[in-house]
């Protein structure tokens, strides 16, 4: 201890007397370090930690999918209960679904919550404990025993002031009491930030086997694998579609581990996102040892003297790894500091509030990894210059040696290869960030299949008895439709069950009347409730027959109309229209074939749709959509004037444009790519000046030489065409050597790529010349300065 106290206090005597190095190697570092302690607290809150409340041992998400494309994932309530009933390999099986309800408690205005129906056996099968009160009860599971509500710790604190008597106190739920028998904990919002938790009674679902809106879970037996269970539920799922063939056929069950189906989308990115960032705190770690081979080469005959004196060299080594440790401790410091402005700044980008369980910090976790990476950091970058700089040739040193040792060249051409092994990661990392960019613009240009120009929309949920009837709902939304039509500037409205490109859907088997598939081809379809003006309103154009008129609208036939991927999947080159469909319900007959449109997002091909009446599908929910002659957010106060004006007691929220639907829908790949190209922007940034500082530094160590040749008639050119060539030769192995890595790297970038290559040639073209151009540059500058060498003065320095 004594030894290592001795050796802070002599690293940190020497790092003062050169504060200029000491500054420039601890922000380079702090740089590296901050972007990867950013990137690993979100790979942290995501795929590290826990759920919060939450034992997801033998936890398994199951899903019911179409065999044929893997369409679907939500699963109907009457499939569940036979799952329930007939599985031997799950203890117990659970469900969940959204909720809207219009909630008032107390004399509090009446709002939109995004509450989560449940079956009660769900927080049991959780492991999930309340911090007030109690769960719900197996018998609240039955009609008329069922209004009852768990709140989370949020809304207990911010709507109910953390009321300690709020237990067996009532919250009207759509205009229902609804007594509050629990609250949860802290951080327990499953399965995102729901505010409440209501029960779902099983026997009113029963006969909904077309419709698939549930998500289940179930905890597997103590020792039965995953595939028993899987082998056990895919027979179950075949004698169900035997049992009901015009609602399951061709679906199947997918069994996916909890922790995997929760993160599984993300994780791809979040360890691409990881190696980028590892990368370039390698740069950084280059760019620092060519910074301490340097400094090495300065305090050559300091060291050499050390030696001579009796220093043994792992005496040596020690000290210098103390000096390159503290830099390094001290740029991990700065960059936890960094990373947190950096986190802040990710979570500004988030269209929506992150679930409770994701905890973006520098926990204990974020604060160790930084700490060890900064004292591996340390070892990585010094090392090398430790090793070099404790192996001096005394007798060359001593008498101060001078041009042409063989010292400078060993170190020219350790410095050469660490630049050439930053401009390889920037290379991979500049390559990696131009695809992502490509991809995106590709994203951008791709057509939603409707016009997004002039459109508003706004979400309309409904509550009390009043609406408890499809036909009452069915009316509110006539009226609203009629109201808005009449408003001044506007164009048309109508109303759609869920709003494209918001991901939300309703699943159901697929029949098709004349057309005998087997099983694994029979695809799943996305059914949506429409407004006879849906169509008009989005510009969706009609390939063929119509749209639904006001009468079919209040489900007096029954009538449907399909998108183009249907039509050309069951009816190639032949019409449509008047073929027959089923969805999980009667026959429906077909009246018209719409063009696609993108349900799920920009980059997902469009699939089986389906479109209903409304009356079909009338929730106490729905999405308004108003075209506009002018600027249709000015229109919002206008449209929600028109709602209220026909029933004062419905919600209007989430009020968009449609141009803002499709720009929220790509806020993922927005903050993916911006990250990779900052994160490679700072790599070149980094590549580049290590270029300069290693050209800059030969030319000052062949200042004697150039003196010479000018002295014996060498034109400046010549001069300058020696040092430039010098860099291109690094930048021709650097950008070699990474092309080669960035073929290889990129091909995982697959899943994260939309319209482009992960080898396309256009990018490494693109890239070779941008890197080449910087790099050329950075030659150029310290070239300049070695044409403007004085001979007699470099002769005579000599």
């Amino acid at each position: 201890m004594e030894t290592l106290l001795q050796d802070l206090r002599y690293a940190a005597r020497m790092l003062l007397r050169t504060p200029g190095f000491a500054a420039v190697a601890v922000l380079t570092l702090a740089l590296g370090i901050g972007i990867n302690t950013t990137i690993f607290s979100v790979v942290n809150a995501i795929l590290i930690r826990p759920l919060p409340h939450v034992d997801t041992e033998r936890l398994v998400a199951l899903r019911e999918e179409s065999l044929r494309d893997g369409q679907g994932g939500s699963v109907s309530p009457a499939n569940l209960a036979d799952w329930q009933a007939q599985s031997a390999s799950f203890q117990d099986i659970a469900a969940y679904h959204d909720r809207q309800v219009v909630m008032r408690a107390g004399r509090g205005d009446p709002e939109r919550i995004e509450a989560e129906a449940v079956t009660v056996n769900l927080f049991p099968l959780l492991g999930a404990r309340p911090a007030l009160g109690r769960l719900f009860l197996p018998e609240e599971a039955e009609p008329g025993r069922n209004r009852v509500v768990l709140l989370s710790d949020h809304m207990w604190r911010n709507r109910f002031e953390a009321d300690p008597q709020i237990l067996g106190k009532t919250v009207q739920l759509n205009g229902v009491a609804h007594t509050v028998v629990g609250v949860m904990g802290p951080r327990f919002g499953f399965p995102d930030n729901q505010p409440l938790w209501v029960p779902i009674v099983p026997s009113a679902l029963a006969d909904q086997r077309g419709e698939r809106y549930l998500r289940v879970v179930g905890r597997l037996r103590p020792g039965v694998t995953l595939e028993q269970a899987r082998a056990e539920m895919g027979a179950l799922a075949r004698r169900l579609e035997e049992q009901h063939p015009e609602t399951n056929a061709g679906m199947g069950v997918r069994l996916i581990d909890f922790d995997e189906a929760w993160v599984g989308e993300i994780r791809p990115a979040l360890l691409v996102m990881l190696a980028a960032v590892g990368m370039v705190l390698l740069i950084a770690c280059a760019n620092v040892a060519g910074l301490f081979l340097a400094r090495a080469a300065a305090r050559r005959k300091e060291i050499a003297v050390r030696v001579a004196l009796g220093a043994g060299r792992g005496r040596l080594v020690r000290q210098l790894l103390t000096e390159s440790s503290l830099v390094a401790l001290m740029g991990g410091a700065l960059g936890v500091l960094l990373a947190h402005w950096g986190l802040a700044l990710i979570l500004a980008s988030f269209p929506f509030q992150p679930p409770l369980w994701m905890v973006f910090d520098i926990d204990a976790n974020v604060l160790l990894f930084t700490l060890l990476l900064s004292l591996g950091t340390g070892v990585l970058f010094g090392l090398a210059p430790a090793l070099r700089a404790t192996r001096p040739d005394l007798q060359d040193t001593l008498k101060d040696g001078g041009r042409g040792s063989t010292a400078g060249a060993r170190q020219g051409r350790m410095q050469g290869a660490l630049v050439v092994a930053e401009l390889a990661l920037a290379m991979v990392l500049l390559v990696g960030a131009m695809l992502m960019v490509r991809s995106f613009l590709r994203l951008q240009g791709v057509d939603p299949g409707f016009d997004t120009a002039q459109v508003l929309t706004l979400r309309l949920v409904t509550g009390g008895d009043r609406y408890a009837e499809p036909a009452a709902r069915m009316e509110l939304y006539r009226q609203v439709v009629e109201r808005v039509k009449a408003l001044p500037g506007v164009e048309g409205a109508g109303t759609v069950s869920f709003l494209p490109l918001s991901g939300m859907s309703v699943t159901s088997g697929l029949s098709v009347e004349g057309v005998d598939l087997p099983a694994d081809q029979r695809p799943a379809a996305e059914v949506r409730g429409i407004s006879p003006d849906y169509f008009r309103v989005l510009r969706v154009p009609l390939l063929r027959g119509r749209s639904l008129t006001p009468e079919e609208a209040d489900g007096d036939r029954p009538v449907v109309v399909v998108n183009r991927a249907l039509a050309e999947r069951f009816w190639p080159g032949e019409d449509a229209v008047g073929r027959r469909v089923r969805v999980g319900g009667p026959w429906l007959t077909v009246v018209g074939v719409a063009e696609d449109v993108r349900m799920g997002g920009l980059d997902e091909k469009p699939t089986a749709q389906v479109y209903v009446p409304y009356s079909a599908e009338a929730r106490g929910y729905a999405s308004l959509l108003v075209r506009t002659h002018g600027d249709p957010a000015a229109a919002t106060a206008a449209v929600r004037r028109a709602v209220h004006a026909v029933d004062p007691s419905v919600v209007v929220d989430e009020a968009f444009t449609m141009r803002e639907v499709v720009h929220r829908s790509l806020w993922q790949r927005r903050l993916f790519g911006g990250l990779f190209t900052s994160f490679a922007a700072i790599a070149l940034l980094l590549a580049v000046s290590g270029v300069y500082a290693v050209i800059a530094y030969s030319v000052s160590q062949r200042t004697h030489e150039f003196g010479v040749r000018m002295a014996l008639g060498a034109r400046p050119g010549r001069i300058l065409g020696m040092v430039v060539r010098q860099g291109a030769v690094l930048t021709v192995i650097g950008v070699g050597i990474g092309a080669l890595g960035a073929f290889a790297v990129t091909r995982v970038m697959g899943s994260l790529l939309y319209g482009v290559a992960p080898t396309d040639p256009v990018t490494f073209a693109a890239v070779t010349v941008i890197l080449a151009s910087a790099t050329v540059l950075a030659s150029w500058i310290p070239a300049r300065r070695a044409t403007r060498v004085d001979p007699m003065i470099a002769i005579r320095a000599e």
